[in-house]
Order: structure tokens, then C-alpha cells, then sequence
């Protein structure tokens, strides 16, 4: 479902040289095969389109998007003794061209691997060679996953063996604090056979002044079998942050993938996810949620790809905007001839809250056999006239009765990350986008956390976005 079209942008790449590449993999002291991959991409950079989709190219927006306003493969920065404090202890600080990891004490008894690139290149190279060589993200197939695979400074490899269960979340802090160094960063998670872990990602803006910071960011997942990984990723970046993101999970033989996002800030989005069923039995549900108001822009598409049977997968987006905020929000599943038994749903609903709002809603279904449950919702509507007649019957003020539909609208997807604290502070944030925090609750608690607490919410996915005669059928309840 659509209610605009844009015209397609094109984006001119920073100019960096093999000179530039050789003496940044050098002075890292980094290994031969590493450099011949950061040079190939950067060469795939320079060839790929910005959107290789002749369906969608009409839709491509980077207008505002300059990658030469930045110092790519420069000397680390330093961390700012103002900025760690406010965000608690996390295992993972990532700064432009810098990275501090600090593993607890859990991490360290069970053998877990959360360490740099460049540090875990000099103690277990073979291991680094392994994940790194398996990687789900292919920089051949997206412009920006090969500037990222050619230019990253930052890379972290979480590792977790065979059969170990990780109780408390790993938390990765993400600060942009010097506007003119981006942060280029690499997440490679790895799990062996019968593993868990739960990953939290946050990302902020720490700068004073209005500047435009840019981050791009390749997440790469490997699920072995029987292993169960739920990730959370929050975005809070500043008004006018850029942010390019490439996620994909490979899924093996019944794993377990959760994904779990929420885009706020920033002036510019460009996400790519993909979820690939490589073996019998796995099962992934991606939900996102994205606000935006003033002039903000989202280029969303997440993906399910079954290539084996019995896999089951669910996409849920919804969106939210106002003022002259844009959204594309778009997905595909496709099953191949061999993976019979699967079921897939993807929902993307968005809803406008200004007449100058425009979205995208845009779900594709490619099914090459018969054996399957396969079906998709799109919906680009406005504000529920009736629910909201119904809360002012309740003594709201109609700006206070808006913020709580809102606030219902993401409460599905919200209710599912696993840190409270982070459930509190996206609410928030989308409170303060609204304009009007102050008056949001009528006591200290938050009235969705009660609800959660007490049992009011309900887990099920079966409710999950909509009221689809199908779903119940398709994807089970998790």
C-alpha cells in the first residue's frame, strides 16, 4: 500500500584509495586475507547501485545523505570523560574508531569470546578467520554493506560455545560524540550448538550542538542448532543522524531468532534485515517500530528467506508519523521449491498523524511450492476516530488521548524487549517527540509497566498488529 512516490538520489562515496585501505590494515597490524576483503568491497562500493531493485529504485530518497563530510580510516579517537557515566555498565562501548569491552564476570566463567576484531585477531586468530569468513551479511549485494566491510573501524565478535546459557543481556552502548569521525561498525555474533544469549543495542548522540553525525553498521548472526538468540536494537540518535544499518541471521536446525527494533532518532534510515532458514525447524520474528516527525525519513526492508523446511517466520512493522515525516517499510518472503511445511507472516501497518505525513507499506510474497502457510497485511491509515472519541469520553484532552494511542499502537512490539529500563526509555522518547512527557502518567510508574507486571498485556503473538483471518492459522504463538 502506498500514499507517495519519490524520486531516486544518487550518493558520491568519500574517495578512498587501495593506498588508504593498505596503510590503515597495516597499521593495524592486520592479516593478509583481511585486507583483500576490505579492498574487493570497496570496489563492489564503488559498482553497486544504491538500490539494486528496479521495483523499488523510484523510491530511493538520499537526498541530505554527503559520505565526503567525514574522516573515514583515521587515527582512534578519545573517549570523552563525560560520556560513560549516564549509561550505566555496559560490556561494549563503541566510539568513532574506538571500542572498549569489558566482559563481566558471567562471561569470562562460561568462555565466552566479546572482544575487538583487531584484539581477538592477535590471541585467536583462527577463530576470528572462522567467524569472520562465515559471515551472513554478502557486501556483493548492497552498496552500503560494502562501504561498511571497506572502511569499518570498529568491529566486535561475540562468541558463545557450545551448549552455554547466558543469563543477564549484553549490553552495546553506541556514542557519536565528534560529528566529523562516523562510527563504522561490525557486529559478528557466532553460536555454537544449544546456546542462548539475549543482546541489548543502544544508540546516542552525545554532541552539544546540532551536528550530523553518521553511523553504518553491519550486524552478522549465526545460529547453530538449537541455539536462541533475542536482540534488541534501540536507535536514539540525534535529530539529524544518518544511520545506515545491514542485519541477517543465519538460522540453523531448530534455533530460535529474535529481533526486536526501535528507530526514533535521526534524520536519515536506511535499514536491511534478513532472516535465512538454512535448516529444518528454525523459527525468527522480527518487530519494528519507527516514529517520526519533524522531516525525518525511514528506508526500511526486512526480509524472510526459507531455504529449508519447517521453519517458521514472522515480520511485524509498525510506523508511526507526523509533521512531514516519510517512511518506506517494506518486506518479501520467499520459500523455496524445497522448503515445504513452512509458515511465514509479515504485517507492515503505518499510521499518520499529519495530512503531510506520507508512508509505504509494501509486503511481496514469492512461494515456489504448495506445502506452506504463507500470507502478509499492509495498512497506511490515520488516527482511529472512535478509539479517540472514546478516550475523551474519559475526561482526556485530545492531545493526552493521541499520546496513548500512540503509545497502544508500539505497545506489542515494546512489551518484548527484555530490559525494563530500555522499554521505560523508548516510551519516553517517544513521549518527547509527541511533545509532552511531563504529562504522560498520572503517577511515578509506568502505567504499561503495571500492566506488564500484573498480567494485563498479553504475550501471545496471536494479536500481535492485526485482526488478519489468517494469522492464527500461520504463526504460532510464541
Amino acid at each position: 500500500m502506498s500514499t507517495s512516490t519519490i524520486l531516486k538520489q544518487e550518493v558520491v562515496l568519500p574517495k578512498i584509495s587501495y593506498e588508504d585501505l593498505r596503510r590503515f590494515s597495516r597499521d593495524r597490524n592486520e592479516p593478509g586475507w583481511l585486507l583483500d576483503v576490505r579492498s574487493k568491497a570497496l570496489e563492489a562500493a564503488t559498482r553497486l547501485e544504491v538500490e539494486t531493485s528496479p521495483l523499488f529504485q523510484k523510491y530511493s530518497d538520499l537526498s541530505g545523505v554527503d559520505f565526503k563530510e567525514y574522516e573515514y580510516l583515521a587515527q582512534r579517537c578519545h573517549q570523552s570523560s563525560e560520556d560513560g557515566g549516564q549509561f550505566g555498565s555496559p560490556q561494549v562501548f563503541v566510539y568513532p574508531g574506538f571500542t572498549v569491552v569489558q566482559p563481566t564476570e558471567e562471561l569470562r566463567k562460561n568462555d565466552v569470546v566479546i572482544d575487538t576484531l583487531h584484539s581477538a585477531l592477535e590471541s585467536r586468530p583462527e577463530l576470528v578467520e572462522q567467524v569472520f569468513k562465515s559471515k551472513a551479511v554478502d557486501y556483493r549485494y548492497d552498496k552500503f554493506a560494502a562501504l561498511n566491510t571497506a572502511l569499518f573501524e570498529n568491529a566486535v565478535i561475540l562468541y558463545i560455545p557450545k551448549g552455554v546459557v547466558i543469563g543477564e543481556p549484553i549490553r552495546i552502548v553506541k556514542l557519536t560524540h565528534e560529528p566529523e569521525r562516523p562510527i563504522m561498525m561490525q557486529l559478528m555474533i557466532h553460536l555454537e550448538e544449544g546456546s542462548s544469549v539475549t543482546v541489548i543495542e543502544e544508540g546516542y548522540s552525545t554532541m552539544e550542538r546540532a551536528q550530523k553525525p553518521l553511523v553504518c553498521e553491519v550486524t552478522d548472526v549465526y545460529a547453530s542448532a538449537g541455539s536462541h538468540l533475542a536482540y534488541s536494537s534501540f536507535a536514539g540518535y540525534s535529530d539529524k543522524a544518518l544511520l545506515f544499518s545491514n542485519r541477517r541471521a543465519i538460522i540453523g536446525r531448530d534455533a530460535q531468532v529474535r529481533w526486536t527494533f526501535a528507530y526514533m532518532g535521526g534524520e536519515f534510515t536506511r535499514g536491511r534485515g534478513e532472516s535465512v532458514f538454512s535448516a529444518p525447524g528454525g523459527s525468527a520474528d522480527d518487530i519494528e517500530v519507527l516514529f517520526g516527525d519533524s522531516d525525518q525519513r525511514f528506508d526500511m526492508a526486512s526480509d524472510l528467506r526459507f531455504n529449508s523446511t519447517n521453519s517458521t517466520g514472522a515480520v511485524y512493522v509498525r510506523a508511526a508519523l507526523k509533521d512531514r515525516a516519510r517512511s518506506l517499510n517494506r518486506g518479501l518472503v520467499n520459500i523455496a521449491e524445497d522448503a515445504k511445511r513452512s509458515s511465514a507472516y509479515m504485517s507492515i501497518h503505518s499510521m499518520l498523524f499529519s495530512k503531510n505525513a506520507m508512508a509505504d507499506a509494501i509486503p511481496a510474497l514469492e512461494i515456489y511450492n504448495n506445502d506452506v502457510k504463507a500470507t502478509h497485511s499492509a495498512a497506511v491509515e490515520q488516527i482511529d476516530e472512535e478509539r479517540l472519541f472514546y478516550l475523551l469520553s474519559r475526561g482526556l484532552s485530545e492531545e493526552s488521548a493521541k499520546r496513548i494511542m500512540v503509545l497502544a499502537f508500539f505497545e506489542k512490539a515494546l512489551e518484548r524487549i527484555p530490559s525494563r529500563n530500555l522499554r521505560v526509555k523508548v516510551r519516553e522518547l517517544v513521549l518527547r517527540k509527541w511533545g509532552g512527557a511531563e504529562e504522560a502518567w498520572s503517577g511515578d510508574e509506568d502505567l504499561f509497566e503495571w500492566a506488564l507486571r500484573f498480567g494485563r498485556v498479553e504475550k501471545s503473538t496471536e494479536d500481535m498488529f492485526s485482526g488478519h483471518y489468517k494469522y492464527r492459522k500461520t504463526v504460532e504463538g510464541s
